[in-house]
C-alpha cells in the first residue's frame, strides 16, 4: 500500500508536545510525514525527538543550504498538510498573509486543491477575540478546514475552549479529509541523461561534457511528486538520490537499442529527453601501419599521427513518438551558445519542424558560464515560460503532468 504524504507543521505552542505522539500515530498508519517547525515552536520541543519519530530531517529555515526552495518543495510533495498546534500568533498571520517564517512562505506557495488542516490551541480569550474570529473565517474561505478545539483546563490554569484537538481524534480527520479527495493518477515518465561515450579503443572514448545533473535532478523532483520514473543515463552519469529506477547506457548504439526494447514492453506518459547524445560514431581509424577496427584493445601511443573516420549516428529524438505512439509527450532539449535572441528563437523552432516535439525546453552556454540555470520552456502552439532555476522547471514540468500549467507570456525576440 502506497504512502500519504504528510506535512505537520508546529507553531509556538505550550500544546506542541502533542506532535510527537501525533507523528508516531501517523507513522503506525503508514504515513510518511515530513515536519516543519517554527523558531518559537523550537522552545517547546526539541527537532531531534520529531526527527526521530518522522525518519525526517526537520525543516526550519528556507535559507539553509540543504534546505533552499524548501517553501515551494514541501508543499507540492504533500498530500496533505497540517498545522498542528496553530497558535493565535500563527492564525492571524497566515490569515494576512505576512510573515518572516518558513510556515508563512509555504502556505502563501501551497496548492489548496490538497487540504489544509489547521488545529488551533489558545487561551479562550484568544479563541473569541473578533480578530481571530476573522482570521479563521478567512482562512476557511480560502478553503483550509478549521479542526475544532477542546475544552479543559488550559495550560494558563483556566477552564474553557482553546485546547488543542486530542492526536487520536486530529488522526480521523485526516484521514476522512484525504478519503474526501479524488485519486491522484500517477504518471509514467521515461527521461533520458547524461552523455554518450563512443568507443576508440579499449581505454580511449569520444565523449562530451554532460554530468547528467539536470535529468538526475527531474527524476528526484518527479518522483518526489508521486510520479513513476525511470532514468536511462550514462554510466558516469550523475544517480538520482531517491529511489528511481536506473538504467544504464554508453554508447549510442546502447542507448539506442534500450529506447527501442523499451517501447515494446512500456508505455510512458511523458518522456523528457535531455540525454546529450553524439552526433557521430567512430568508422574507423588510419594509423601509419594500416587501419585498426574500434575495439577493446589499446592502440600503441608510438604514431605521431592517427586519422579518425566518423560516421552520422541517427538522430533519436524524431523517432520518440514513432516508438512510444502519439499520445506520448515528448519533451526535447535544446542547448545554444549564442546571445543573439534570433538565433536562439530559430533553434528552438527548429526542434518543432525536425521533429515530433511537445515542448522545448532551452537554456544557452552564455547563461550557464554565467552561473545562471534559467530555462525557457516553450509548447508547440507558441506559448513560453521562463523558469529561473533547475528546481523551478522540475515544478512547471509536475505542473504539466498534473495539469496545472503555469502559463507566462515571454517574448523570444525581445
Amino acid at each position: 500500500m502506497s504512502k500519504n504524504k504528510l506535512l505537520l507543521c508546529l507553531s509556538g505552542s505550550i500544546a506542541a508536545y502533542k506532535a510527537c505522539e501525533l507523528v508516531s500515530l501517523l507513522r503506525k498508519n503508514n504515513f510518511e510525514v515530513k515536519v516543519l517547525m517554527t523558531k518559537t515552536s523550537e522552545k517547546f520541543v526539541g527537532k531531534a525527538s520529531l526527527q526521530a519519530l518522522s525518519g525526517n530531517k526537520v525543516l526550519t529555515d528556507d535559507f539553509l543550504e540543504d534546505q533552499f526552495m524548501t517553501h515551494i518543495k514541501v508543499g507540492t510533495w504533500c498530500d496533505l498538510a497540517m498545522v498542528y498546534p496553530a497558535s493565535a500568533q500563527t492564525v492571524n498571520s497566515l490569515a494576512c498573509g505576512v510573515g518572516h517564517e518558513l510556515l508563512h512562505s509555504m502556505f502563501l506557495a501551497f496548492d489548496f486543491n490538497k487540504p489544509f488542516l489547521i488545529a488551533p490551541a489558545m487561551n479562550t480569550r484568544m479563541l473569541e477575540n473578533p480578530i481571530t474570529k476573522k482570521s479563521l473565517k478567512s482562512l476557511k474561505k480560502l478553503g483550509c478546514k478549521i479542526l475544532p478545539t477542546e475544552k479543559g483546563t488550559l495550560a494558563c490554569g483556566e477552564m474553557g475552549a482553546g485546547r488543542l484537538i486530542d492526536p487520536e481524534k486530529a488522526l480521523s480527520i485526516i484521514k476522512e479529509s484525504l478519503s474526501q479527495q479524488p485519486e491522484k493518477k500517477v504518471k509514467k515518465i521515461l527521461i533520458t541523461a547524461g552523455g554518450t561515450r563512443e568507443t576508440i579503443d579499449g581505454v580511449r572514448t569520444l565523449t562530451n561534457m554532460s554530468t547528467g545533473k539536470t535529468g538526475a535532478t527531474l527524476a528526484d523532483y518527479l518522483h518526489e511528486r508521486g510520479h513513476q520514473v525511470l532514468l536511462l543515463t550514462s554510466t558516469f552519469g550523475k544517480k538520482p538520490n531517491s529511489e528511481v529506477r536506473v538504467d544504464t547506457y554508453d554508447s549510442f548504439r546502447e542507448i539506442y537499442n534500450t529506447l527501442k526494447a523499451l517501447s515494446q514492453t512500456h508505455q510512458f506518459d511523458m518522456i523528457l529527453h535531455a540525454a546529450a547524445i553524439s552526433d557521430y560514431s567512430i568508422a574507423h581509424i588510419e594509423t601509419p601501419d594500416g587501419e585498426v577496427q574500434p575495439g577493446q584493445e589499446k592502440m600503441s601511443s608510438q604514431y605521431n599521427n592517427i586519422s579518425i573516420r566518423l560516421k552520422r549516428n541517427e538522430k533519436i529524438l524524431p523517432r520518440l513518438k514513432d516508438l512510444f505512439g502519439e499520445k506520448t509527450k515528448v519533451v526535447g532539449f535544446k542547448l545554444t551558445s549564442t546571445e543573439s535572441k534570433e538565433e536562439q528563437a530559430r533553434a528552438i523552432f527548429s526542434l518543432f519542424t525536425e521533429n515530433a516535439v511537445d515542448y522545448v525546453i532551452h537554456n544557452d552556454m552564455n547563461d550557464i558560464n554565467k552561473g545562471e540555470r534559467k530555462f525557457l520552456m516553450t509548447s508547440k502552439d507558441g506559448q513560453q515560460n521562463v523558469v529561473e532555476s533547475l528546481k523551478a522547471l522540475g515544478l512547471h514540468i509536475g505542473d504539466l503532468l498534473d495539469g496545472n500549467e503555469r502559463k507566462v507570456d515571454h517574448d523570444l525576440m525581445s
